[in-house]
């Protein structure tokens, strides 16, 4: 504990003395406590209360996998509203299964609720029922499922068109979706679903490296690259698995090369 105090402390008199911007490394073994270190220095950077983090507009956390976000570590040491703060930034599919799985879409108006809709739904019931037997599942049943994701995520494409439309039919502006979203009872299962339209209101976000890099879908005025120097500017970043993390830059800059080329 007293180790992690001290890289805790030594990261936030970093940042609070410091006037340049770039990359900083800490080469520290496994097994030191990088990350609860860490995570106590993001709570005391958001705590509100202390004046000499007031130039820190948001904390950053990323590293390979979603999985391996230390969320619930924050959540432990985070002094403030943590479910109003804090923002665990998932794909869009990750998004709807869960919202799906958790009763969300009975919170969905039926104008929403068209053809393609109904045809989402099955295909989630059915990724659903398959992945509660996923140690029981033959090899045919698994390439199923893959199937079945790569469906999904064409079928959440198409409903946040769907979304994108009804928002553009009943309300003129970006401003005024967001706040129907955030006010309005028939809007605000969408903010739930798509947490990341009110992504400027937090101050600590999690997110993997590749979605860092593919930014955010156009829904509500929100979206596009996270690699702006808007969104940046006054952000703390700290990317863990660093050396790992390399090859998702790569990787990304191969697929938008082809993507480009295509």
């Amino acid at each position: 504990m007293g180790e992690n105090n001290f890289l805790a402390n030594a990261i936030c008199e970093f940042v609070k003395r410091s006037e340049k911007k770039g990359l900083v490394e800490i080469p520290l073994p496994t097994g030191f406590g990088k990350t609860h270190a860490v995570m106590q220095a993001i709570s005391v950077m958001a705590d509100r209360e202390i004046d000499s983090f007031s130039n820190v507009k948001r904390i950053i956390f990323t590293t390979t996998l979603k999985k391996n976000l230390p969320v619930e570590k924050l959540r432990d040491c985070y002094k403030g509203d943590f479910d109003k703060e804090v923002l665990l930034l998932k794909s869009n599919v990750d998004s709807l299964i869960d919202f799906h799985a958790c009763g969300g879409f009975s919170e969905i108006p039926e104008k929403f609720k068209d053809d393609a809709f109904h045809k989402m739904v099955k295909r989630l019931d059915r990724l659903k029922t398959l992945q509660k037997r996923k140690e029981g599942l033959s090899s045919d049943d698994f390439e199923f499922v893959q199937e079945l994701k790569v469906r999904v995520n064409e079928d959440e494409q198409t409903f946040r068109k769907h979304i994108r439309s009804v928002l553009h039919e009943n309300f003129r502006t970006s401003l005024e979706q967001k706040r129907a979203i955030k006010k309005n009872s028939e809007f605000q299962w969408i903010g739930k679903l798509y947490p990341y339209i009110f992504i400027d209101e937090k101050k600590v976000i999690f997110m993997s490296m590749r979605k860092l890099l593919s930014g955010l879908s156009p829904l509500a005025g929100s979206g596009n690259s996270l690699l702006t120097e808007e969104f940046l500017n006054g952000s703390v970043l700290f990317i863990d698995e660093y050396d790992a993390t390399k090859k998702d830059v790569k990787d990304e800059i191969i697929e938008e090369q082809l993507r480009e080329r295509l």
